[in-house]
């Protein structure tokens, strides 16, 4: 109303600050087509004054896939940037530009420009003071994204997009949060985790669904598609599939889905070897995602559509399409490099071009293998395989044979194994004769068959492993030695080998739930701590599917049933050195309270240190439920504490620098902090840095203002009002 009220009046300047300010709050995602109609309303004397408004219509078109509305507003932005600098304050103007080169990022990733994206985003990560978290975590995502697309880097990438899902959290931006969910998951999903990458996908899709969010139900009902049929649920994945290609097309339209929805069920009936229905959605795919100027669509379906042509007998027709895929520069390692080496590999192998094949299809393992893509690496193995087979070179097709058998240990790969037997048909008897190793094809249950409820064996899922280093502890590989790891991504490793054979992601909950009560629980409380929601009727069933997948990874003795009531057995976690990084952090802030209520300040900075080094990330950081949450709170307050310790130890050694990144790690832990802002103002004085002070105290007061509509505390502004009378 008050923006109506303000066009009505042609007050366009009290407009134009009305739809900044809502873009601060997010407001403009809900409201994002009235904004725009909004925003061409007014003169363009009002767009020089405020080049801020363009950038919000660029992150708008850019969210709507209309890519190639963006690049005018954002060059005119760029261009009166300069221009507005001498009215805006410092801060103010480096946040512009951070969101100028934020903006760029975005539409360069969908250009196929990803080492440009890294470059801007790290830009505007350092233009960024801590506090201005919003434009951070888009930084951190689109700078995650495009390791994992762009580099191969996936584990770097899932690292740098935890870190904007921790920012979103508490930002309480839950949009934000549903789409870092969408893009961790599909990380995991390329590295073949089904468990953590189908534990953020439901985490996504229950959070649009309850904000009814239609753009990101369809995301997350593509993402969900594509991660059921790399399981081998293939009629879900096909609903789900047909679901978002539906919901895109209704009014108003989404581009952009529907591209990624086509070429999902392109790709979904490629795999089942229905190819005349595939060409139907790849064709149409590929015209929408030329539409959209969407890159990396665009190579994705014309790789699709070669491999359809190819395997309808048309190996020229599929030539034909591998030569329009543009690869930038530095794109090898990108997903879309690795798929182009894997068909083009496959479009020798079908012209019988062996020597061409095997070396294109070595080179394309090799590159998977380094970008740790597992669900193409797994099929370059294979077509090399068959490649070597059809040379009459058997004994050089073991290696690919025997690294297919170690990759299908550590991920469940029996689907797509399925998929190149059934295009393969020398493959199913060569794997056979490969040690340790029978046919997928006897072995998979049907790839139609939903999971068994009692009896059947687990799937094989990846976790990844962490690498943390506390004191050599992690490094003990005794087979007396079973360590728990809860902070952060949480890992169980009995008798130093970490458990890989999580078959649903609630049976490692269930591991982390019982270990939390530490005493025996009903199975009702089992299903109402781990299902907010659930069927009363299947409540037996779903508890017993849970426990069996538990016991198939743990060992049957590691949990205990009797009266109905369920519990982890104490003795057999006990039977040697049992290790828990909770159980660690919790004992060393006890130790560190100790030596600081003795004033001993080198025994609690070394027991401080010890905890801020243990904290990897929030408990058990994938899980949402409501029971893991005052544990959570509780350790991420204690590892505040230490962090506020460890900067006033600093400060009585008079380490400023030291001191001051640790108040820095706080603001960006808590932005509303005032002791942290107080003891980085403190820092800034002790090394000369006063208009740095006086800048950290304006942050924090708009902070305030914006977050808690209050001003700082009397000792803050007592601070100010003192470095204010230095001058």
């Amino acid at each position: 109303q008050a923006l109506m009220h303000a066009y009505e009046a042609r007050e366009y300047n009290l407009a134009a600050r009305i739809i900044i300010e809502g873009a601060r709050s997010i407001i403009y995602e809900e409201h994002s087509e009235m904004i725009l109609h909004w925003l061409e309303q007014l003169p363009q004397e009002i767009f020089n004054q405020y080049p801020q408004l363009l950038l919000i219509a660029s992150n708008i078109h850019l969210r709507h896939g209309e890519f190639a509305l963006v690049p005018p507003l954002l060059d005119t932005a760029d261009s009166l940037l300069p221009l507005s600098a001498e009215a805006l304050d410092q801060r103010t103007n480096e946040s512009l530009q951070a969101e100028l080169a934020i903006a760029r990022g975005h539409l360069f990733f969908f250009q196929g420009e990803f080492k440009r994206t890294q470059e801007l985003c790290q830009q505007a990560l350092a233009l960024l003071s801590p506090n201005e978290r919003l434009l951070r975590i888009r930084a951190y995502q689109y700078l995650g994204v495009s390791l994992i697309v762009g580099q191969g880097q996936i584990q770097e990438g899932i690292t740098q997009l935890q870190s904007a899902l921790q920012m979103s959290r508490s930002e309480r931006n839950e949009r934000q949060a549903a789409t870092l969910h969408r893009l961790v998951a599909n990380a995991y999903s390329w590295i073949a985790n089904h468990v953590l990458a189908e534990y953020h996908q439901m985490r996504a899709l229950q959070i649009w669904e309850k904000l009814n969010n239609t753009q990101g139900i369809i995301y997350g009902q593509i993402s969900m598609g594509l991660l059921k049929m790399r399981q081998g649920l293939v009629q879900e994945a096909e609903e789900l599939l047909r679901r978002a290609l539906q919901l895109s097309g209704e009014t108003p339209p989404f581009k952009s889905g529907e591209a990624y929805a086509l070429v999902g069920l392109g790709d979904l009936y490629n795999n089942l070897g229905k190819y005349v229905e595939a060409l139907n959605y790849l064709e149409d795919s590929l015209n929408l995602a030329r539409t959209c100027d969407d890159h990396y669509l665009v190579n994705c379906s014309l790789c699709s559509l070669a491999l359809t042509y190819l395997f309808l007998g048309d190996a020229p027709t599929a030539q034909f399409f591998l030569n329009q895929v543009v690869l930038k520069e530095g794109e090898r390692q990108s997903f879309e490099g690795c798929l182009f080496l894997l068909m083009q590999g496959t479009v020798y192998l079908a012209q019988q071009q062996y020597e061409q094949a095997e070396k294109t299809l070595i080179q394309a393992s090799d590159t998977c293998r380094r970008s740790s893509i597992q669900i193409m690496y797994i099929s370059a193995l294979q077509r090399l395989a068959v490649c070597y087979l059809r040379q009459n070179k058997k004994q050089a097709a073991y290696r690919p044979g025997q690294q297919i058998i170690d990759l299908n240990k550590k991920g469940d790969f029996d689907f797509l194994i399925q998929v190149e037997v059934r295009r393969y048909h020398e493959l199913a008897a060569f794997l056979e004769q490969v040690p340790e190793m029978a046919s997928p094809a006897e072995e998979a249950p049907p790839i139609e068959e939903a999971p068994p409820v009692e009896e059947a064996p687990p799937e094989v899922l990846v976790v990844p492993q962490r690498h943390d280093h506390v004191e050599g502890v992690l490094d003990r590989q005794s087979e007396q030695f079973f360590q728990v790891l809860a902070l952060g991504e949480p890992q169980v490793i009995p008798h130093g080998v970490p458990v890989t054979r999580w078959r649903m992601a609630r049976s490692m909950e269930l591991f982390f739930f019982l270990l939390e009560k530490r005493k025996p629980v009903r199975k009702e409380q089992i299903t109402m701590a781990l299902w907010t929601e659930h069927d009363s009727e299947q409540t037996d069933s779903t508890v017993r599917t849970m426990i069996y997948y538990l016991r198939r990874a743990l060992g049957k003795n590691m949990i205990v049933s009797q009266s109905g009531l369920y519990s982890l057995d104490s003795t057999e976690l006990g039977k040697g050195t049992f290790w828990y990084d909770v159980d660690v952090f919790n004992d060393q802030h006890r130790q560190a309270k100790k030596a600081l209520e003795a004033e001993d300040d080198d025994t609690a900075r070394i027991a401080l240190t010890k905890m801020v080094n243990l904290y990897s990330g929030d408990y058990v950081q994938p899980f949402y439920n409501d029971w893991c949450i005052p544990r959570r709170d509780k350790l991420r307050q204690a590892y505040m504490d230490a962090h506020h310790q460890l900067a006033r130890i600093a400060w009585r050694g008079e380490d400023w620098e030291d001191s001051l990144l640790h108040w820095q790690r706080l603001v960006a832990l808590d932005v509303c902090y005032e002791a942290a802002h107080y003891g980085i103002m403190r820092c800034y004085l002790q090394q000369g840095k006063r208009e740095l002070a006086l800048r950290q105290f304006q942050s924090c007061n708009q902070i305030l203002q914006e977050e808690l509509s209050t001003t700082p505390k009397a000792a803050l502004q007592k601070l100010y009002h003192s470095i204010l009378k230095q001058a």
